[in-house]
């Protein structure tokens, strides 16, 4: 297996090597933090005696790309036969973005400032990749860790939220699926090809109303799938500020709940180009166009190697 394993800034590759089973890695597109797995054959019970400390650093390599830093958080152990499953995560259960501040609050200042304060406050470095600011009128914490309150901030103003190697990375969905390909599939590339087209959850437009008792303000919002001449309307009501933030989130919204209209899932030859986040245009029939990772799974083990990605369609292709 063509893998570097470093605990804590020491190479144990060679350590491990005579153990080691397979490695995989695992990333989502949003909402989830990236994890690490190494499976180990432990026939003598020598790795039982002498657990690896949880809480330590981690960093693996497949074919020399290196997926960051890790924590090892998890250790599973069953037998017969006896095989240890290790865990890293690539946020640490001590990382300031697990904190929770009872008493944080912000009033009418833009997304971009809670979350340079929030990273500031959790030490990890802040990329905000996106034009769209909103000002946010009034947001508390209450009883949530700094990430899951950022992260349904994120969610509201539909921007996509990933932690990775300490940085914090805050973008929207659909400037990466207007990103150029990065690859072209078709059948003779993959091992497995899986595909799901539903009606279930699907809506034609959206329609969004927001009233402001106070001010006795009204923001409403239409936005339509332009490939759909019928279908169900998903109806909201969420706090905007402005009629742009109403029909912003309005087309967000919608594309949300038919992300899961198309989905596909391919497995095939190990490809460490295909991560979360980028595109690629398959040529499969009813299910070709452009479409986008939201999940990937890249592994390597003594019986070979494979990447497995979960992809939705883009809102061009819809």
């Amino acid at each position: 297996m063509d893998v570097k394993i470093f605990l804590e800034g020491q190479d144990i590759t060679q350590d491990l090597e005579p153990f080691l089973i397979a490695v995989t890695y695992q990333d989502k597109l949003s909402g989830e933090s990236d994890v690490v797995e190494l499976t180990l054959q432990d026939a003598n019970h020598a790795l039982v005696e002498n657990l690896p400390p949880r809480g330590s650093k981690v960093n693996v390599s497949i074919k020399d790309f290196d997926f960051g830093s890790f924590e090892l958080d998890e250790v599973n152990y069953s037998a017969p036969p006896s095989v240890m499953r290790i865990k890293a995560n690539s946020i640490s259960q001590t990382s300031g973005l697990r904190q929770e501040d009872h008493s944080k609050s912000w009033e009418n200042v833009l997304l971009s400032k809670i979350a340079r304060d929030i990273a500031e406050a959790s030490n990890v470095e802040l990329f905000y990749e996106t034009d769209y600011d909103p000002t946010i009128k009034r947001a508390e914490q209450g009883e949530q860790s700094r990430l899951a309150f950022l992260q349904n901030l994120c969610d509201d103003n539909g921007l996509i939220l990933k932690v990775a190697d300490n940085v914090l990375i805050i973008c929207e969905e659909k400037s990466l699926e207007d990103m150029p390909a990065k690859v072209s599939l078709t059948w003779t590339d993959v091992t497995r090809f899986d595909a799901h087209a539903t009606l279930n959850e699907v809506y034609q437009k959206c329609e969004l109303n927001y009233r402001e008792g106070q001010q006795d303000k009204n923001f409403s919002a239409t936005a339509t799938d332009d490939t759909k001449s019928t279908g169900r309307t998903l109806r909201l009501n969420k706090r905007v500020n402005s009629q742009a933030e109403a029909d912003r989130l309005a087309r967000h919204k919608l594309r949300e709940a038919n992300k899961k209209e198309f989905e596909v899932t391919l497995t095939l030859p190990l490809n460490l180009k295909l991560l979360a986040g980028v595109t690629i245009d398959l040529d499969f029939g009813g299910f070709s166009g452009k479409w986008i990772v939201d999940e990937s799974s890249h592994s390597v083990s003594d019986s070979g190697s494979q990447s497995r990605i979960k992809l939705h369609r883009t809102e061009a292709q819809s």
